[in-house]
Parts: structure tokens; sequence; C-alpha cells
């Protein structure tokens, strides 16, 4: 009789392996079937069976019984992270290994160059996934990043930012800080000697305006010569990106001539040297053009309607360069 029921255990045992054995094997070779891949959030305190009844939902699997079963015999298989993860049709235990190990989705945010304060706040609250902070605004950001002036304008790199889901806003426009007051600093230290340049500050202010003048990199250094010289001789900048910061959401498109005698800390055209703040977000090459411009004999440049510029040496050259401008948009109205 002991040896019928010790036979008839071992047989139970043998099946029940072979069984096991059998789901194990049809689980390594299941995949989640996913149409395209697709963001998945996985949120604080989601099980295994939960987790695998949202794929049911969304048809992407349907063997949870296996997948509960796998886990009694490997439970690390639940300890799943928090985050929002990118999934794509792959095995399913690969899937399960990514969520564990918490391989989140990263998210990018760019910072364009020539970009003010303003619209990077734009570009930040329009981007998904991030945590918004109302702290943000002109007073409150020079005291978060430790700004000396009363401005924050200038200060933060353009590039693209990598970021998980629920970062803040603060901490990606920190790292922008800090690789800005990074490239700044370096800058400085390679710059040209003899330069009507007093402080990294004012480096970062002519720096943004050469970005704002040119989105034309090789012309960059020959720009910024034209400011070095006028600088050096006490002529005004007279450069309009800076009288369109000046008068903010009164600019629609064309500068005027009232805009141009509008007396603000901006207007270049009315105020001796550099403004009191950078107008943009320049980039590590207009940087690099403040503090090392090209040595040229040019006092004034002007677009020449091909996205460049006509550089002169006098008003005279330049007002003809003017002029040749004015009749070329004509006639190609």
């Amino acid at each position: 009789m002991i040896k019928k029921i010790l036979f008839s255990m071992i047989i139970l045992v043998t099946l029940l392996l072979a069984f096991t054995v059998h789901k194990y094997t049809e689980l390594t070779n299941s995949r989640l079937n996913l149409p395209a891949a697709s963001l998945f959030e996985v949120k604080q305190g989601t099980n295994l069976t939960k987790l695998c009844e949202q794929w049911r939902a969304k048809s992407w699997f349907s063997q949870c019984t296996e997948l509960k079963l796998y886990a009694k015999f490997f439970p690390s298989v639940t300890l799943l992270k928090a985050g929002v993860y990118e999934l794509k049709s792959d095995n399913v235990l690969r899937v399960l290994q990514k969520i564990k190990q918490g391989q989140v989705h990263q998210f990018s945010v760019t910072f364009i160059e020539g970009y003010t304060y303003k619209q990077l706040l734009s570009t930040l609250k329009a981007t998904d996934y991030i945590t918004h902070s109302t702290e943000l605004e002109l007073a409150n950001a020079v005291v978060r990043f430790g700004i000396s002036q009363t401005n924050p304008e200038g200060w933060f790199y353009p590039d693209t930012y990598h970021f998980k889901a629920g970062d803040s806003d603060i901490s990606i426009l920190q790292r922008a800080h800090n690789k800005m007051v990074n490239v700044l600093e370096n800058a400085w230290l390679s710059r040209q000697q003899n330069l009507p340049i007093n402080s990294p500050y004012e480096a970062l202010i002519l720096a943004s305006i050469i970005e704002k003048e040119s989105g034309v990199g090789a012309e960059r250094p020959l720009i910024a010569s034209v400011f070095i010289n006028r600088l050096n001789k006490k002529m005004r900048l007279q450069t309009d990106p800076t009288v369109i910061y000046g008068i903010g959401d009164e600019y629609e498109g064309d500068i005027t001539r009232a805009h141009l005698k509008q007396k603000t800390p901006y207007n270049t055209y009315r105020i001796d040297g550099l403004p009191p703040t950078p107008i943009a977000m320049p980039s590590q090459q207009s940087l690099h053009a403040a503090l090392n411009p090209l040595e040229s004999p040019y006092y004034y440049f002007v677009a020449n309607g091909e996205g460049k510029h006509t550089f002169s040496e006098t008003l005279q050259q330049h007002n003809m360069a003017l002029r040749q401008y004015l009749q070329k948009l004509k006639n190609d109205s």
C-alpha cells in the first residue's frame, strides 16, 4: 500500500514538474505584443498581477496565470520600479527585467540658441512629463539659481537636455545654468587680450547680441569685430536686436522710427556701450566670437537679402549697401 502511495506521489510530482517546465518554456518564449513602441507608466505600488491585467486590457499579453506561476519560483520578477517606460514587442521576461532594473524612458527638451528666458519657460511649460514649478519668474529665478544680476537672461546654455518623467523644470534649468557658467568660464580664460570687454558677464551680453544678429556661424567672428571696433571707438552699437528686446511685446515684426527713438536701457541707438543684460541665450560659438573676434576694418554691416551680411568700413559704403538691400527687397516683393 505504501509503495502504491509513494509511486502515485512520484507520478504526481513528475506530472507537476513536467507541467511547470512546459509553462515555463511557454512563458520564456512568449512576447509582449504591441502594434508599435509605446510609453507605459508603472505607477508606484503596482504589483505583477495588476501590471499583467493592464497589459491584458490593452491586448498586449494574455498569459497572466503562467506569469504568476513563474513568479512563485522567481519572486524577484515582482520587484517593479515605478516610472514611464518605452515598451515594444519583445520577450515578456526581458520587458519585466527592464522594469525591474528601472530602465525608464529618457525624454528630452531642447533650448534653441538665441531663445530668450521667456521662450525658454514657454518651451518647458509645453513639454509633457515635466513637473512644473511656479518659482521661475524673473525675481524668483535669480534667487533660485544664485544669479547675481536681477535678470536671469542669457544664463542658460542652449542644448538638448534629457530627463525622466517627473523631473522638475527647476532641475533641468539648473543643469542648463551650470553648463553656461562652465562654458562662459572656459571662453573667458581663452579670450584675446586688450578687448573692451571687462568681465565674463559683459562677454555674455555681447555674445547674445552676436547670436541674434546672425544665424551663420562663420560670420559671427566678423560681426564680433564690428562691435569690438565700435566699442574701441566709443561708437554706439546701433544693433536692432537690442531695440527689439527693449520694447518687448510692443514689437510686431517691424522696427519703426519711433522704436529707434524710444529710450529704453536696451536701445543701443540711444545708449552708449553694452545694454545692461544679455538679450538671449548665446551659443558657445557666439561666446568664442565675442572673445576672439577677427581683426577687421569694418564698423558697419547690413543684411544682403541672402541670409548673410555686407560689411562696410565707412558710413557711405554702409548706406550704399543698405540701399542695395532695400532695392532687392522691393524687387522680390
